[in-house]
């Protein structure tokens, strides 16, 4: 992770911020990949956002990143709280191509390199929930991908063992 914020492009980011409303029952970290919820209704003439889930990683979404609840003076490593019905604010940012982005990362899986990030890897969000040593994480938390048919959202910038008990955050490019 670079600094302590999820967007990193400064001073003036070039991508497009949306506010919205935090679907009910879910708790995401900042740095998730986020979605508008299907067949829900605007609150307040806003869509809802929900964690990115589609049917398969890599699936073609807009690229949303949630982030930080400042407006509650929140940090990057508090997550927005569950709620039963859906009346927190939520904040996300679709990048350019090129921008700089911390986001949040899957539990390791393994030891050594077998949880490692390295410099160039691809990553896509997950499209479920990622489970290891005990941690679970929501969908659309950031994976390893290796696969060339699917299109990478972000590349690494850094090498960064991801812990196994916990999520992390990554310091990444948008890669358009």
């Amino acid at each position: 992770m670079k600094g302590s914020e999820i967007l990193l492009t400064a001073p003036q980011p070039r991508g497009v911020f949306l506010e919205g409303t935090m679907a009910a029952n879910i708790a995401p970290f900042p740095g998730t990949a986020m979605q508008i919820a299907a067949n829900t209704a605007f609150i307040g003439g806003e869509p809802v956002h929900t964690v990115y889930a589609p049917s398969a990683d890599g699936d073609p979404r807009l690229c949303m990143i949630l982030l930080p609840d400042v407006f509650q003076g929140q940090l990057f490593s508090t997550a927005y709280p569950s709620q039963a019905t859906p009346v927190n604010r939520s904040r996300c940012y679709c990048p350019l191509a090129g921008e700089y982005m911390n986001v949040c990362v899957a539990p390791g899986a393994g030891t050594g390199s077998a949880n490692a990030h390295f410099i160039g890897d691809r990553l896509i969000p997950s499209h479920a929930a990622v489970t290891v040593g005990g941690t679970t994480s929501t969908p659309g938390v950031f994976i390893n991908t290796s696969t060339s048919s699917v299109r990478a959202w972000f590349q690494s910038m850094e090498h960064y063992d991801a812990p196994v008990d916990g999520l992390g955050w990554l310091f990444t490019q948008y890669q358009g």
